[in-house]
């Protein structure tokens, strides 16, 4: 019984990563960055805009990045550049 259980957490565990393009709800996400993770099209999102990612793995329009959008890393909140300024709109 125990092996069945450790074969089941390992392939729950290994369909998991699988889908580890979806977004993390409440962080803020290029859509450059949502299109490289592969489960969006370049037709569906804008490169350069800003998106939120909510609890069901949808996500809604921040704003549009006018000086382009910059992918800060997982775990991080995305953000828009700002023209001659230290780099990143203000996060929180």
């Amino acid at each position: 019984m125990v092996k069945i259980l450790s074969i089941f957490v390992a392939a729950f565990a290994a369909s998991h990563v699988a889908d580890a393009g979806e977004c993390t709800p409440g962080l803020k996400y290029c859509g450059k960055t949502l299109i490289q993770y592969g489960n969006f099209e370049p037709d569906q999102l804008a490169a350069n805009f800003l998106y939120y990612c909510h609890p069901n793995f949808a996500v809604s329009l921040i704003q549009r990045c006018g000086f382009g959008c910059a992918s800060r890393g997982v775990g991080k909140n995305d953000a828009c550049y700002r023209p001659l300024a230290r780099g990143f709109d203000k996060e929180d």
